[in-house]
């Protein structure tokens, strides 16, 4: 982290990590990218999930299983970045490894970088007047998708969505599992590379 920014009280963020076009090749390239970034520290990493891509609605079974699986995780970062600095540092990650934005959801991707959670530091307050942000609200594909709320329960087990405190535990219980098959050897493979003591 930068030495200017190093005084500076850093804020939790969760980021979902999938790809599906030369995936393992393009994980690492994106936290590799992500950890140039002298306002990211990249502290945690989930297990990496191979999980087959969401159909499209009206997709045949033909092309639904023929498209390429995804890997799919969660990285925690401390950051000093604001939440919409560390948005836009996400979509140029995206960029920079040939993610090109069109209308169709469900094409297959080089990288999807979600920002999930922001959580802030502590607004500093003076005279009673609040100079912290306000956090974006969770991303709502932690209570729709698996492969987004088990990676992130892995990182964060005791955590509680705002608005309203719902435990994550109680979300990703819900589910009848992560959504895939757990990639055990690439995910230590990203740990050791990018998770340092």
């Amino acid at each position: 982290m930068a030495t200017s920014d190093a005084a500076a009280p850093s804020a939790r963020a969760f980021v979902g990590v999938g790809s599906n076009i030369r995936p393992e090749e393009n994980v690492l390239g994106a936290l590799a990218l992500l950890e140039r970034n002298p306002g990211i520290r990249i502290v945690g990493v989930s297990t990496f999930y191979r999980t087959p891509a969401l159909p499209a609605p009206g997709a045949s079974e033909a092309s639904v299983e023929a498209a390429p699986d995804y890997l799919n995780g969660v990285v925690e970062l401390r950051t000093v970045l604001d939440a919409g600095t560390l948005a836009v540092a996400l979509e140029e990650t995206e960029a920079a490894l040939g993610r090109v934005r069109t209308a169709e959801r469900y094409a297959s991707r080089t990288m999807d970088l979600d920002l999930l959670l922001f959580l802030s530091p502590a607004p500093l307050r003076t005279s009673g007047v609040s100079h912290g942000e306000t956090a974006p609200p969770p991303h709502p594909e932690i209570r729709t998708r698996a492969f987004v709320a088990v990676p992130l329960l892995e990182l964060a087990p005791d955590l509680l969505l705002p608005p309203d405190g719902t435990p994550l535990k109680n979300i990703a219980d819900a589910f009848p599992g992560a959504g895939g098959q757990a990639e055990v050897t690439l995910t230590k493979r990203i740990r050791e590379r990018f998770l340092t003591e």
